[in-house]
């Protein structure tokens, strides 16, 4: 890493690193893990309480609510939809996570935008 740095490269690739420098060969690779629900054994089922059922009672209905980590840290992944919109002539960037279930806007924009916003059920 030392050696690169001397030379001026991205640690990355050997390419010449400048201020704003994008890796031309970066590639994101994701990897989703399908991981098999284990069967519970009749020895362990006797192991269950009461208090465990009513709390797993209370997670399942936040079971279909989702958001992407790319939605929280706001990174764009390949489920992120990048839309340019213009409100008053202002350039807004508007990014749409196609793997969420929900959508938000940041209040402190509605109010600058002086626009009124709705919440919805589905």
């Amino acid at each position: 890493m030392n050696e690169k740095r001397s030379k001026g490269l991205c640690y990355l690739y050997n390419e010449k690193y400048v201020f704003g420098h994008k890796c031309t060969n970066l590639k994101q690779l994701y990897l989703i893990e399908v991981v098999e629900h284990e069967e519970v054994e009749s020895e362990h089922e006797e192991e269950l309480t009461n208090d465990n059922e009513e709390r797993l009672e209370l997670i399942r209905p936040l079971e279909h609510m989702e958001i992407s980590v790319h939605a929280l840290n706001g990174s764009l992944g390949f489920r992120t939809l990048r839309v340019i919109g213009y409100h008053s002539e202002k350039p807004l960037h508007i990014l749409v996570d196609t793997g969420s279930s929900y959508n938000f806007i940041d209040p402190e924009v509605v109010k600058e935008l002086g626009c009124q916003a709705t919440s919805t059920t589905s």
